[in-house]
């Protein structure tokens, strides 16, 4: 509201002026697990977890220069995390539908993410897909899970947790009768080392 007075302060009068957010900025990113949740929320740090498992309710946030929720965004933001390519699911998100957000509210995602390489202090980054405005998580440690198998690397072979087989690479010709080194990790089910 705008209010006007004139100089001796015997007239006044005020107008109601609509603001709206500006353009894409930034996002934030955390967790907001309310039944009944509002853009204008807090958002709660994301969490310690483990490898492969769902963290749901993860809440990302279009925001302008001033930190204002964009009700009217409708872009897409690619996911990443800092520790590797490839070691996660979603890699990208619509903020046309909103994910799990209840209502139809644009400028705001909720959903599930899994993480499949563990790793500590990672963080999350939304990069929004046309104008490349980011927005970055809390370092948070994705945890190994329990041990599933043994994983045997030939030299040559190079250790790839969270991606397919856990191993990239094809292992070095070796003549028969040479002394050959190997090696050995117990893994979960996502080759992480446990």
């Amino acid at each position: 509201t705008v209010q006007a007075r004139d100089l001796d302060g015997a007239q006044t009068a005020f107008t109601a002026v609509p603001l709206q957010a500006g353009v894409i900025d930034h996002f934030t990113l955390g967790i907001n697990a309310l039944s009944n949740p509002s853009a204008g929320d807090p958002l709660s740090p994301i969490p310690d977890f483990v490898a492969g498992q769902l963290l749901n309710d993860l809440t990302i946030v279009a925001r302008d220069q001033f930190g204002n929720h964009i009700p009217t965004y409708q872009g897409t933001a690619l996911l990443t995390v800092s520790h590797g390519a490839d070691v996660l699911t979603p890699v990208s998100v619509d903020f046309t539908d909103g994910g799990t957000w209840p209502g139809s509210e644009h400028g705001v995602w909720r959903g599930s993410l899994r993480v499949f390489k563990a790793g500590q202090d990672v963080v999350l980054t939304a990069t929004e897909s046309a104008y490349a405005r980011t927005g970055q998580s809390n370092p948070f440690d994705v945890l190994p899970g329990a041990y599933s198998d043994l994983l045997l690397l030939l030299p040559g072979e190079l250790h790839t947790p969270g991606i397919g087989i856990g191993k990239a690479g094809v292992p070095y010709p070796h003549t028969a009768g040479e002394t050959l080194t190997a090696s050995v990790l117990a893994v979960d089910g996502y080759f992480n080392q446990v």
